[in-house]
Parts: C-alpha cells; sequence; structure tokens
C-alpha cells in the first residue's frame, strides 16, 4: 500500500531560494537585505558582542602546540601561533624521552603545512584531512575554498616543499592512503538529489573514486589488518569493510 494515499501535495513558497550555483542575483540580494536587516536589529549589541569575543579569547592559548603523535620514524603535532587564524603542521624525528612538542618552533622541526599561507589567496578556506604518505614522503591533504563543502585532494613532496599535479576534485574531504605512496583511497562527490552524494566503490590505480551511501569518512586499520573501513553515516549509520 502507498502510505499516503491519496498524494498529498505541498508548495514549498521557499523553494526559489534554492541556488547551489550561488550565483542567482535575485537569492544573493535577499540575504545581503537579510544580513543588513540583522546588522541593522542588533546594532546595540555591539559592544556586548566584543566584550564575549575578548571573554572567550582570554580562555584560549593562543600560542600553543599540541601532544606529539607518534608514526613510523616521526612524531606529528600542530602548532599555533597568536594572530593567526590558521594551523601549522608540523613533525620531529622520533626520540624516546623526548620532551613535548613547545609553542614556539625547535631545532629538528619540520613545518610540513603552514595553512595560513594557503589561507591567504582565498576568501574562504578548510582543510579536511591531512595525512602522510606510507613513506613519509609525501603529504596529501583536503582543502574547501568555496564554503560549499566540496574539497580539493592535493599532494605536497616533503623533500622539496613542492605541490605535485595531481590534484582530485570534488571530493568529500575524507582520504586514507593504500599500501604505498601510488595509491590514494577518497570520496567524490557528485550533485545529486538526495542522498546528495551517493558512491559506488571503484578501486583505481594510485585512485580510489567513490559515487553509493554517502561514506563520511575512510578510515585504514594497522597494518596487521589490509582493511579499510567505509562509514556510511548518516544516512545508514552502517560501517562496511573491505580487503586492500
Amino acid at each position: 500500500d502507498e502510505p499516503m494515499e491519496p498524494a498529498v501535495i505541498r508548495t514549498d513558497e521557499l523553494f526559489w531560494l534554492r541556488d547551489d550555483a550561488r550565483n542567482d542575483e535575485r537569492v544573493l540580494a535577499h540575504l545581503r537585505q537579510e544580513n543588513a536587516h540583522t546588522e541593522a536589529e542588533t546594532a546595540h549589541l555591539e559592544g556586548a558582542r566584543a566584550s564575549l569575543y575578548q571573554e572567550l579569547k582570554g580562555h584560549v592559548k593562543e600560542t600553543d602546540a599540541t601532544a606529539a603523535v607518534p608514526h613510523g620514524p616521526y612524531e606529528y603535532f600542530r602548532r599555533t601561533i597568536a594572530g593567526l587564524s590558521y594551523v601549522i603542521h608540523c613533525r620531529r624525528p622520533r626520540v624516546p624521552g623526548a620532551p613535548p612538542p613547545s609553542s614556539t618552533p625547535q631545532v629538528g622541526e619540520e613545518v610540513l603545512l603552514d595553512e595560513n599561507e594557503l589561507a591567504k589567496p582565498h576568501a574562504f578556506f578548510a582543510t579536511g584531512a591531512i595525512e602522510p604518505s606510507p613513506s613519509h614522503r609525501l603529504l596529501a591533504y583536503s582543502a574547501d575554498t568555496s564554503g560549499y563543502e566540496t574539497y580539493a585532494i592535493r599532494f605536497l613532496d616533503l623533500a622539496t616543499g613542492e605541490h605535485l599535479n595531481d590534484e582530485l576534485l570534488e571530493t568529500d574531504g575524507a582520504l586514507a592512503w593504500g599500501a604505498d605512496d601510488r595509491e590514494i583511497y577518497y570520496v567524490r562527490c557528485a550533485p545529486l538529489p538526495p542522498p546528495r552524494y551517493p558512491a559506488i566503490l571503484v578501486l583505481q590505480p594510485r585512485r580510489f573514486a567513490a559515487s553509493g551511501a554517502h561514506p563520511c569518512a575512510l578510515h585504514p586499520l594497522p597494518a596487521a589488518q589490509p582493511l579499510l573501513t567505509v562509514d556510511s553515516m548518516p544516512r545508514t549509520g552502517r560501517t562496511s569493510c573491505g580487503d586492500m
């Protein structure tokens, strides 16, 4: 039996506001007017906003470093610097008994990726996954520069600091290396009706193309278990495993 019999038709009066390309001048003008109205109605709260911001910032140590995470012959960590909006990704040789990373750069450390430099040419910038390759010679990272939650994956040669020519566009930001530096697994997004990003996992040389159950994360398991797990949240809540 049909769940709705007879069918009930509803009209979405605001459907005209949908603008996936974000270039409909009617929609943009409407949003500008809404923003101007909000700013005018809340102008008297500007002092309170500034005070709250300063109070919240006072509880954050702006120049700091995370704990080091051992991985292969290195320890990986992140550093933040007061006045800079983004994280700096670093590593150092793995030495037993080494002190925790300092908030200031130390001898022997390498800066792998400075998000502040990457963000400079863009009005919006956000990183997704950042993963060193199995040999630790390459760094793969995903970045969204549009605010539309689609990420480009790029590859950095850590010996030279130069980007490789390879670039994977229209991904959901998740990535995982395969058995060596020649294989990368990722989820390719397709602007389709809900579910928005279907995915069928297809293994290709160096690339793992995806497009059926909206995987939102890719997780490599330890080397003793050569499997890849794919979480298909939030649509199904199911995790699938494949032999790598």
